[in-house]
């Protein structure tokens, strides 16, 4: 990477960073797949024990740029009428690191007919906040500005949800966290702290199948996301083929394309790929985004039998 590169990042990369907030919730293209990462109300909703894995990797070519892991596990509970979650997640941005534990626990019923599920959720966690400025690499070797700012924090973490769902229609709304915490870490150089709080983000969600033949479902969805520093909207468009292999694309408003692909490999195991594109100014300086995830299924009930290629729409 040439100097003039390397300058044009460390820019960006300390702006996204000198807030300690700058990427506070867990980010997936594929979050349509496990809803749980975003709202606590989707525990339990597919009446089955899930388990699923994701890493996404931000910005290839860039030191420092994001990177996420996330391990989630969900199962309904007392007649599928309860739902338990868990999640831990591990969120990194240069200097900066985001990890947590969060529980989510879901309340559902029937809303219109006895094949719906409406469910109301909440989560409850603490996230551990780390950032060490003394490792920023300096264009001169001593700067007051960054010398002996360390953050530790736990945080606390509280959200809620809504969700429902059909067997061709689902919608979702959620906050993961409620908890507008602050974060100090105080230089003993400079006398004053550095601070930042956490914004509260909001996630609107809806989807929907459309059976264009006997082996081919369309499934148009869109996740719009609300938080302080803006918003943006995931604009999906994918195509599942003899109920095994599904495809699609995404358009971000943030100036963002990604195209994804999975596969069930068995009714229980499901694994998936995301590439993604920025068209703004960092597009030009990495060579894209890299994510993917693997779920695996530990049963079914009868009603996801029933309704398993609709209800794939979202797993």
């Amino acid at each position: 990477m040439n100097p003039y590169c390397k300058f044009v990042c460390s820019v960006v990369l300390c702006a996204l960073f000198v807030q300690v907030s700058a990427q506070q919730e867990p980010v997936f293209t594929t979050c349509r797949y496990n809803q749980l990462a975003i709202n606590p109300a989707f525990a339990g909703v597919n009446e089955s024990i899930h388990l699923m894995a994701a890493f996404r990797k931000q910005w290839i070519g860039i030191p420092g740029a994001p990177q996420t892991s996330l391990v989630s596990f969900d199962m309904p509970v007392h007649h599928n009428w309860l739902g338990l979650g868990i999640q831990v997640y591990d969120d990194r941005i240069g200097i900066q690191s985001n990890s947590g534990i969060i529980t989510d626990y879901a309340y559902s019923s029937h809303l219109f007919n006895s094949q719906d599920h409406f469910s109301v959720g909440i989560l409850a966690g603490f996230s551990n906040i780390r950032a060490d400025y003394n490792k920023v690499d300096l264009i001169q070797t001593y700067d007051p500005a960054f010398s002996g700012i360390v953050v530790n924090a736990i945080l606390p973490v509280a959200g809620a949800g809504i969700f429902y769902q059909s067997d061709h229609f689902y919608m979702g709304f959620s906050t993961p966290n409620l908890v507008n915490s602050m974060v100090k870490g105080k230089s003993v150089v400079v006398r004053n702290a550095l601070s930042s709080s956490l914004n509260i983000h909001y996630f609107l969600t809806a989807g929907y199948a459309l059976d264009l033949s006997e082996n081919v479902l369309f499934r148009p969805s869109f996740l719009w996301k609300l938080a302080g520093s803006g918003s943006s909207i995931d604009f999906n468009a994918e195509f599942l083929l003899m109920n095994i292999l599904s495809a699609g694309f995404t358009y971000n408003t943030a100036n963002a394309f990604a195209v994804t692909a999975a596969v069930d490999v068995s009714p229980q195991f499901k694994i998936g790929y995301c590439y993604e594109r920025n068209f703004s100014v960092m597009g030009i300086l990495n060579a894209g985004t890299h994510g993917i995830f693997i779920k695996y299924s530990l049963k079914h009930s009868e009603r996801e039998k029933q309704f398993e290629g609709y209800k794939s729409m979202l797993f």
